[in-house]
């Protein structure tokens, strides 16, 4: 198979070389200020539906007595807390290496949908200007994040009630190999 592509010669972009900081268009300078409303609008409708389905999975019904969404706080609490910081960890970072970068966007969800988010993401507004920046800004977000996992996970796993796993039909998924590994490093003990 041949492909027919032009010929670029030096016109590809190269990530080795730093963008001159002057020129407003590839720097981000000039770029009009994005507005935080939205961002915190939906933030505040993520913190709603992940309070509903944290409460779902705490066997509280919210829609039935409202007094039954505190269920959901550790639940909503604990999700937002790692998926922001995974966020604010490229937000961050684009801002150390001068890319300009929206504040997170949480993304709620429906309640049918079992935890109640879709995540969150940022828009990086302006080129990457090198691979160490590319490197930095791909690595800390999943780094902030398990950062605040980790202590979650043992926290959760402290105030939970081990039990073991009865074999389900058509098979199932499996541990996460983390919650074993600090399951065996802390001794939290099966009971049976």
């Amino acid at each position: 198979m041949e492909y027919n592509l032009p010929p670029y010669g030096n016109d590809l972009p190269s990530y080795q070389k730093e963008l001159p900081k002057t020129d407003p268009e590839k720097t981000g300078a000039g770029l009009p200020p994005t507005k935080p409303v939205i961002n915190l609008v939906l933030f505040i409708l993520t913190v709603l539906t992940t309070l509903f389905a944290g409460s779902y999975l705490n066997q509280g019904d919210p829609l039935s007595r409202i007094e039954d969404l505190y269920l959901g706080i550790p639940f909503s609490f604990t999700l937002l807390a790692i998926i922001g910081c995974h966020e604010f960890g490229h937000y961050f970072m684009c801002r150390k290496h001068n890319v300009d970068a929206t504040l997170p966007y949480f993304l709620p969800a429906p309640p049918p949908f079992l935890i109640g988010t879709f995540g969150a993401v940022i828009k990086i507004r302006t080129p990457i200007k090198n691979n160490r920046a590319l490197f930095d800004i791909g690595a800390a977000g999943p780094i902030a994040g398990i950062i605040v996992a980790i202590p979650a996970i043992i926290i959760g796993l402290e105030r939970s009630e081990i039990l073991e796993v009865q074999p389900m039909i058509g098979g199932s998924l499996g541990e996460p190999i983390l919650f074993k590994i600090i399951s065996i490093s802390f001794s939290f003990k099966l009971k049976t």
